[in-house]
């Protein structure tokens, strides 16, 4: 069965791997899983604050010993 390839919600790091471990018995194929944070209190930030990070994240994530970003701004 195929569902999607980006399925998120949160949940626990334990729920998430005894997920991992029950689904097949369920005919699902995990292929891929991680954690990954999500802001309880997005910020917002003006156009100019707004660039200015930007740029700053594309200079860290530039970074080769850097895998992944996550930051609290409002979408």
């Amino acid at each position: 069965m195929y569902l999607s390839p980006w399925l998120a919600t949160t949940i626990s790091h334990r729920t998430l791997r005894d997920g991992y471990r029950a689904l097949p018995a369920y005919g699902f194929a995990v292929q891929s899983a991680q954690l990954a944070y999500r802001p309880k209190s997005p910020v917002t930030l003006g156009e100019a604050e707004r660039t200015e990070v930007e740029a700053f994240l594309e200079t860290i994530d530039a970074d080769d010993d850097v895998q992944n970003v996550f930051v609290g701004l409002a979408g």
